[in-house]
């Protein structure tokens, strides 16, 4: 019975991964759709609309568990879903799109400000490693009011 449970999970968790990357694909087309309609940038749609229905839920889901208590799960969710979110749910619809459509519409990286949204995730995800790293994974509520200050 316990392997049972384990393969469910696994089932599950695939399946989940599954239809997140096939919602994500149409959402992307859609996004791109819309904006052509309204007369809005690919880059623009992506960096607004995109980005708010792919983080809002994880949003809600942090400050729900932060909420009860769960202040580390609910940074941890903060970082795991960006993660997951730049890993999974972006890379498997752009390498489905090259599958399906095939490599003739590259999906080009031209929007304004993109290298430094770049290095401002990645200087993020420095700070944060840092501060568990040297807070032997335990933040103390100092670091919580440096992020609300970065964020602002």
């Amino acid at each position: 019975k316990h392997h049972c449970d384990k393969t469910g999970i696994v089932l599950c968790a695939t399946m989940c991964i599954i239809w997140i990357t096939i919602l994500v694909f149409f959402m992307i087309e859609w996004a791109v759709k819309a904006g052509e309609l309204l007369g809005i940038e690919a880059s623009i749609m992506g960096l607004t609309f995109c980005a708010a229905g792919i983080s809002l839920p994880a949003c809600m889901c942090s400050v729900i568990v932060a909420k009860q208590g769960r202040g580390k799960m609910a940074i941890s969710n903060v970082f795991g879903s960006n993660v997951f979110d730049v890993l999974i749910a972006m890379a498997i619809p752009w390498a489905l799109r090259y599958e399906v459509m095939g490599t003739q519409q590259l999906i080009k990286m031209e929007a304004d400000g993109f290298a430094t949204a770049i290095a401002i995730l990645a200087f993020v995800m420095i700070f944060y490693v840092a501060c568990v790293a040297i807070g032997k994974f335990r933040l103390p509520s100092k670091v919580g009011y440096v992020y609300v200050g970065l964020y602002g």
